[in-house]
């Protein structure tokens, strides 16, 4: 399998490189905001799967905020096309896994989220390929926000925010939260 190794995704070689190779889609797991030069080279599109769920939870630490915010209903991940925004282009699934937030950290979360949305990820992928008409998540008039870097009293907060559901399964807040929040 040929590969390139390159300092950033946005460079000459990497845009060589897809150009030789005239993918018809691509997935970016990075945490660069690609250049239109590059998402556009493949013929389907590019591809995230984004730690979150966007529009609410825009840019790398989507998953953490929802956590923190107690938003349990959007935690998960999302897979989207690459757009010239951050996290704006045309949203395809939106996947949640069951999650133990007292035990786990948010990036264990954000990975299980994925791997265990794959089957339904390589399904969109593939009709994609095909050419095949595949829905989008209606997005249109729901909130839209771009997180910033955590900070450790943000992780200290959500984690004592947790152990308190923990102790207390009434503070658990969202509807629909405890049915995919495990507490124990």
């Amino acid at each position: 399998m040929p590969r390139v190794v390159v300092s950033t995704p946005n460079s000459a070689e990497a845009r060589a490189f897809l150009q030789e190779r005239r993918p018809d889609l691509a997935i970016a797991r990075c945490k660069v905001i690609l250049k239109r030069e590059i998402f556009e080279i493949p013929r389907v599109g590019t591809f995230v799967m984004h730690p979150g769920i966007c529009p609410e939870y825009r840019n790398a630490h989507g998953c953490f905020w929802a956590l923190v915010n107690r938003d349990l209903d959007r935690v998960g991940m999302t897979l989207l096309k690459v757009d010239a925004g951050i996290d704006t282009g045309p949203v395809y699934l939106h996947g949640t896994c069951d999650i133990d937030e007292v035990r786990e950290t948010h990036t264990v979360i954000q990975h299980r989220a994925v791997i265990e949305n794959l089957d339904e990820i390589g399904a969109i992928l593939r009709a994609l390929c095909r050419g095949e008409q595949v829905p989008t998540v209606n997005t249109e008039g729901r909130r839209s926000a771009t997180w910033g870097q955590p900070r450790l009293t943000d992780y200290l907060r959500w984690k004592w925010a947790a152990g308190s559901a923990l102790r207390n399964p009434a503070y658990v807040r969202g509807a629909g939260s405890a049915k995919r929040t495990r507490l124990v």
